[in-house]
């Protein structure tokens, strides 16, 4: 019996030296019990924290969340920051990750992710090691972003940490701030001469506002939506109203000898931006109607009409898509109520003149420069570049090479 005592006591001592010293695997394994500890600093509003550190850094995964125009405007707002993908190099998709450790990463460090967080566990032997670095090892701040809305309930999301943010389509709020596709698509997308255009008055030169172009209107779309079919439909059908074209696969579930709906045959993808532009150029109305009406969910639609220099029929996120665009520059269709839309489109079609002036007016709405499209400080002194940097916090930093 004496011996029995001592083995258990031998047992009891080894399992306790084990969980202190893996008492970071623990915490880990049982949050509630052991929940993390977020490294916190105070700034001093009046004195501004300096930091003399290498180059901050952004870590990535790749893929989604790397998108082709969120990573320009990203590096256009945070031009300090260089750029790590922390998958490189893999072999293979059940490669391990090789994370940076903690004494590597920093407060004002930023890791770039998906709301699904797919690009970077992908792989059998991932999920757990990414997690951990993640909650244990990681010090800075997290951004999700995504072009479509993100989770309405941001805190669900699987992660466990306090700095942690969301830029992207959605309602605002204490840890989200709305950056649409639309921002980042004009940052990324638009030739400098041409945000130059959009940004002082409007993307229509006077020779294309006095050019009668040849065609009534354009649907090119590829998504079939129902709003979107529906509304072309609606034109197609109206006897008031010249032929109507389509450029994609979607022609509102129609067939030609039932109204007058044309495809439209000119030997370019509808894509690609520079390929809508140029068919765009040829019609005098664009259907460009969002896939939903949600709060902050705009994209590129209406701009590459603009763009293209025919008037746009949008349907989507109201009132915001007044806060940014001039709403006498454009057509809203309510699909509730399209008959005020119908009523504007037949006048516009019949008085040349009329069509003139909406061509003429201003593009975008009084302060959506500053509000929305300032991510440099040559173009509205950076307004909209201040706004999401103080967001994120890292205004409490100043960076110094050494």
């Amino acid at each position: 019996m004496p011996n029995s005592r001592k083995v258990l006591l031998w047992v009891i001592g080894l399992v306790t030296i084990s969980i202190l010293v893996n008492l970071r695997s623990y915490q880990y394994l049982f949050p509630i019990l052991f929940p993390s500890q977020p490294w916190e600093y105070t700034a001093d509003n009046e004195q501004r924290k300096k930091v003399l550190a290498l180059q901050p850094k952004i870590f990535h995964c790749g893929g989604y969340a790397l998108n082709r125009n969120f990573q320009p405007t990203l590096q256009s707002i945070l031009p300090e920051y260089s750029w790590h993908n922390i998958k490189a190099g893999l072999k293979s998709p059940w490669t391990s990750l090789s994370f940076p450790n903690s004494s590597s990463t920093h407060p004002w460090d930023i890791l770039l992710m998906n709301y699904e967080l797919d690009d970077c566990i992908k792989g059998s032997n991932r999920t757990a090691s990414f997690h951990r670095w993640l909650q244990l090892d990681f010090q800075g701040k997290i951004i999700f972003w995504t072009p479509e809305v993100g989770p309405e309930n941001f805190n669900s999301l699987p992660i466990r940490k306090n700095f942690k943010y969301d830029l992207g389509p959605g309602k605002p709020g204490e840890q989200r701030m709305t950056l649409t596709f639309l921002q980042t698509a004009f940052w990324a997308q638009l030739p400098p001469n041409e945000k130059v255009k959009l940004l002082t008055r409007h993307l229509r030169s006077q020779s294309s506002i006095e050019r009668r172009r040849p065609h009534f209107l354009i649907y090119a779309s590829s998504h079939c939506v129902g709003v979107r079919q529906k509304a072309f439909r609606q034109l197609a059908t109206d006897d008031t109203l010249p032929t109507v074209h389509y450029g994609g696969r979607c022609n509102g579930g129609i067939t030609q000898n039932q109204s007058r709906a044309t495809k439209y045959e000119n030997g370019v993808r509808l894509s690609n931006w520079e390929d809508n532009v140029n068919t765009y150029q040829e019609f005098r109305f664009c259907l460009t109607m969002e896939h939903a009406n949600r709060p902050g969910y705009i994209t590129e639609k209406i701009l590459v009409a603009f763009w293209g220099g025919c008037v746009p029929i949008y349907w989507g996120s109201a009132p915001e898509i007044f806060e940014i665009f001039n709403q006498k520059a454009f057509i809203y269709w309510n699909v509730t109520e399209p008959s005020k839309a119908l009523e504007q489109i037949r006048y516009l079609e019949r008085n040349w003149t009329a069509y003139q002036e909406v061509l003429q007016e201003p593009i975008l709405a009084p302060g959506a420069l500053e509000n929305y499209f300032s991510l440099d400080k040559t173009i509205g002194g950076g307004a909209t570049k201040a706004k999401i940097r103080s967001f994120l916090g890292l205004d409490d930093f100043e960076y110094e090479q050494v």
